[in-house]
């Protein structure tokens, strides 16, 4: 079986890397991440005709049209509909449950993309170990990143009530 060490010097850690453990870290990795992203979808989509009927009642915060949220703060967006501010709240929150969900999806798919690809090739990563420290970072990174996003959505749908 190949393995590598890997020497994290500024932790004065010894890493041993063998294919098995590629292979379980990248493994872990996606299904974590797919597990948790069925949840906040299924949670998401549960709550999506609040969404709906908020941005459906914010549309009558600017005769003209749909005010855009893009760009703007909430506290700015909040201040020019002063005296409408819990219709102003309900829609400025609703227009962003759609992006945040879009961008969890898509770095969501990325990570699980990547582990899935490298599942097949740990052996190959073993030997090599930058490449494998290079592929578990990034994997890791991106799933933390992940992580990161859902916090957002949720608190987003929380907000939502």
């Amino acid at each position: 079986m190949n393995q590598c060490d890997l020497d994290v010097a500024w932790l004065d850690l010894l890493l041993t890397l063998d294919s098995s453990a590629i292979y379980y870290t990248l493994s872990t990795i996606a299904q974590t991440l797919a597990a948790a992203l069925a949840v906040l979808v299924a949670i998401v989509l549960f709550n999506f005709t609040r969404a709906n009927d908020a941005i459906q009642n914010g549309i009558a915060l600017d005769p003209a049209g749909a005010p855009s949220t893009r760009w703007r703060t909430r506290r700015g967006f909040l201040r020019q509909f002063a005296s409408q501010r819990q219709l102003a709240d309900g829609y400025y929150t609703a227009t962003k449950v759609r992006p945040r969900l879009y961008r969890a999806i898509a770095f969501s798919l990325v990570d699980v993309a990547m582990c899935f690809a490298g599942l097949p090739l740990a052996s190959t990563l073993a030997e090599n170990c930058s490449v494998a420290a290079a592929v578990l970072a990034v994997t890791s990174a991106l799933g933390i990143v992940c992580l990161v996003l859902y916090w957002q959505l949720t608190i987003t749908v929380i907000r939502l009530e």
